[in-house]
């Protein structure tokens, strides 16, 4: 039998998934890595990390699944958007992985964005504008902050263009990938190239571009026998990990719309450009897999994080592997409201009011640490129904909203989500979304399923949440208090 293996390289760790040609996943593995943080607001990683990564869980999931490795006939890998590695004419790095969440670039994303302003920035890449964590403006700092890096630099690898050449010997980057860098044309489908002469960057440095899906070559004998596999292994180039979780859930033909509640929260709804580039100036546009489709986003930097942020700091006692389980089941014997408290999910900005922070507002002496617990999901899910607004125009749309992230783990997080945004929320049967959706690009590419839709849809939904009239009616007000609070938190952030 035929087996495809995906992987999900993300900000601190890897998943491996492996898939049989009916796109049953057969087994999963994990492994974790370090990324380096600084008061100076740098992150980096090691890239022989990823490879290791790579290495230990695909070696896992051969030996626990017994499958063998002469079966392995397809491979697809997501990583996260906008990490850099530059590297010389062997490919081998010169510096450390600079990761997406470091803003080193700042002052470079300044010079830039004289040249080209947001509305104009927007228009091109679909990016609401240019910062210090944009690559466009790290490849600026690179080429004046570190030239001894910089003369030696062959190419400027993305990190899922790093992973592809360790396996394959080929320097590509594909176009979902591309579209998070601030030096891709949304426009002509290819790289900005007015863009890289402003900051002095020769296009020769970045990787020939691909499409999503296509079809790279097969493993190199060194990249086999690291993984455990045969050098019969095709490679398809891959996608971002938001344009591989909107395939897993089936977010791909027009006017689809899904949304993940994980570390950030994001919204996303399928469209053409010219419907996208209509929407709300502040909401980002990546280039779909897809061609001629593109995922409108609106993005907020913090969700589960929150709550994560909040056991550590008041539920240090818990012993449970599962906290999150823990604490939906204390929400779940909770009632609509919280009591009064309001939580204000924005702890990191919010879309268009960067330096605000969060809130727990309307806080009495009755009030208990449950309450809170509570007021987080209430409020990170009173964000979601903001950022359903802000993509619609302010419209209030009905109908179903395919949930995915580690909160769609959680049913009464998902009732209250469909209690606040008034539409019915589903989850899906595949929880790895990005992992399956990558096993779906793979299987296109193969030729085993016409479309990314009909690879998706061999997926059933797994739950489906239907509003609460009643609670709905509680939450209307409670929204109505917490859109007012967060109001007035904007405007006292711009005052201090």
């Amino acid at each position: 039998m035929e087996y495809i293996i995906s992987y999900d390289i993300g900000t601190s760790g890897i998943k491996c998934g492996l898939f049989d040609a009916d796109l049953n996943c057969c087994i999963i593995t994990r492994c974790n890595y370090e990324v380096k943080m600084t008061v100076e607001g740098t992150a980096e990683a090691e890239p022989e990390d990823y490879i290791r990564g790579m290495v230990c869980c695909t070696r896992e999931a051969l030996e626990r699944s017994g499958i063998p490795a002469k079966d392995i006939c397809s491979m697809c890998t997501t990583t996260q958007g906008e990490t850099l590695i530059p590297v010389d004419g062997t490919g081998q790095p010169l510096y450390k992985a600079i990761v997406w969440l470091d803003g080193r670039a700042a002052q470079e994303a300044d010079f830039i964005r004289e040249h080209f302003p947001d509305t104009i920035f927007r228009e091109k890449t679909g990016l609401p504008g240019v910062d210090g964590y944009v690559p466009l403006a790290k490849l600026m700092h690179i080429r004046q902050k570190m030239p001894e890096v910089y003369e030696k630099t062959a190419k400027f690898m993305l990190l899922e263009d790093y992973v592809i050449f360790r396996l394959t010997g080929r320097t590509v980057s594909e176009k979902s990938l591309l579209s998070s860098t601030g030096y891709f044309d949304l426009n002509t489908d290819e790289l900005w190239l007015d863009a890289l002469d402003v900051i002095g960057i020769n296009p020769g440095r970045i990787p020939d571009v691909v499409e999503p899906g296509q079809r790279i070559g097969c493993l190199t004998a060194e990249a086999a026998r690291l993984l455990g596999l045969t050098c019969e292994t095709v490679v398809y180039a891959g996608a971002m990990d938001q344009l591989a979780g909107a395939v897993g859930c089936g977010n791909c033909n027009v006017g689809d719309v899904h949304e993940t509640t994980g570390t950030a929260m994001i919204v996303a709804s399928t469209m053409g450009l010219r419907d996208c580039m209509a929407c709300d100036k502040q909401l980002t546009v990546y280039r779909h897999v897809q061609k001629e489709r593109y995922l409108l986003l609106a993005i907020s930097k913090t969700a589960t994080t929150v709550l994560k942020w909040f056991a550590e700091q008041f539920y240090q006692e818990r012993k449970e592997e599962d906290i999150y389980a823990y604490l939906s089941s204390i929400v779940a014997e909770g009632t609509p409201g919280a009591n009064g408290v309001i939580m204000i999910p924005y702890f990191e900005g919010m879309i268009g009011a960067e330096q605000s922070k969060g809130v727990f507002w309307n806080i009495g002496l009755h009030n208990t640490r449950e309450d809170f617990v509570r007021a987080i999901f209430e409020g990170v899910s009173y964000m979601l129904k903001d950022n359903i607004r802000l993509m619609s125009g302010g419209n209030e749309q009905k109908g179903s909203l395919i949930s995915i992230g580690g909160a769609a783990r959680s049913d009464i997080w998902c009732q209250i989500k469909a209690d606040v945004t008034g539409k019915e929320i589903v989850t899906m049967s595949q929880e790895e979304s990005a992992l399956f959706g990558c096993a779906c690009i793979a299987a296109v590419g193969s030729g085993r399923y016409p479309s990314y839709a009909e690879a998706a849809k061999v997926q059933g939904e797994s739950k489906r949440y239907i509003p609460n009239s009643t609670n709905a009616g509680v939450y209307e007000k409670e929204y109505e208090k917490y859109n007012k609070m967060k109001g007035q938190l904007v405007r006292l952030y711009q005052e201090l």
